[in-house]
């Protein structure tokens, strides 16, 4: 039977038997009618305005246990949490699904953890990274992440000529569109707050706790090769730096708009301090 990496190296497959997964969808749905009731109920939002953004906050809050998923594979519960955290946050300001969708694949892609080559439709959803990365100012450091990945990963397989090409013309098409922009409005004004600085800060402390070494068992979904723990460690190293690119560039709305990607990396370094062992254990030792 063909798996599903034969299409994509970018990916990941979605088995609704498992129980964890079916707790992400339950917890989407949660998410959902959290949200819903708060858009009608206090923000007096029409219903069909409500509905439409109970779905893209539920998206964010689901994409939260996607990015724990990444960041924590052995452990299916800190996503649990790590969704649990981001629909707390989504109800005071909702993430945008888009832009923590290309943050889940930059980390997912740092991690390793799919670790198929790339397919002829992951070119196409390359250049499309490329594109909305460069004309996105939260997302000009995934610019770098997704870049040094094709450059560099060994999995990216015998299209990387083709995938560093396509994504550098999405990458060209995308800062057209802000130089394009730019030149519109005259420059590019942002007043970043202290606010701003203070949870670039937090997301910073939450990068150091939760980067330091530690034992992986899980496996990637192509090849049946242990997750490298120095990738996901990187990868950890990598959201951190994300979310604290976005406050500092975008402000506190920037920051929050990724919020998924800090609630999973606040979760991962909790795990890291009371649950992971900071190293593999000892084949040979009993218990």
């Amino acid at each position: 039977m063909a798996s599903y990496t034969d299409l994509t190296g970018l990916g990941r497959s979605f088995d609704h038997r498992l129980h964890s997964n079916r707790i992400a969808l339950g917890g989407g749905v949660v998410a959902f009618a959290v949200l819903l009731v708060v858009s009608i109920g206090v923000d007096g939002e029409p219903l069909f305005d409500a509905g439409v953004a109970a779905v893209f906050g539920a998206v964010g809050v689901f994409l939260g246990w996607a990015m724990a998923r990444e960041l924590d594979p052995d452990l299916p519960s800190a996503a649990t949490w790590a969704m649990a955290l981001t629909l707390g946050i989504a109800v005071f300001i909702v993430p945008s699904a888009l832009v923590t969708g290309v943050v889940l694949v930059a980390v997912r892609l740092v991690a390793g953890t799919v670790g198929a080559s790339v397919k002829v439709g992951d070119v196409v959803v390359l250049a499309g990274i490329g594109f909305l990365s460069a004309s996105t100012p939260v997302l000009w450091i995934v610019l770098v992440a997704v870049g040094l990945w094709l450059w560099a990963a060994p999995e990216v397989g015998d299209r990387r000529t083709i995938a560093i090409l396509a994504y550098a013309l999405g990458v060209l098409g995308g800062g057209a569109v802000v130089a394009w922009t730019v030149v519109r409005r005259e420059g590019y004004d942002l007043d970043i707050t202290t606010a701003a600085y203070g949870l670039a800060a937090l997301a910073g402390l939450a990068m150091m706790v939760a980067s330091r070494p530690i034992a992986v068992s899980t496996v990637v979904d192509a090849g049946g090769a242990v997750i490298d723990a120095r990738r996901l460690q990187m990868a950890r190293v990598a959201t951190g730096s994300f979310c604290m690119w976005a406050a500092v560039v975008a402000g506190v709305e920037g920051f929050w708009s990724i919020s998924p990607a800090f609630a999973a990396l606040v979760i991962a370094a909790i795990y890291r301090v009371f649950v992971h062992p900071a190293t593999p254990p000892d084949p040979g030792a009993t218990s």
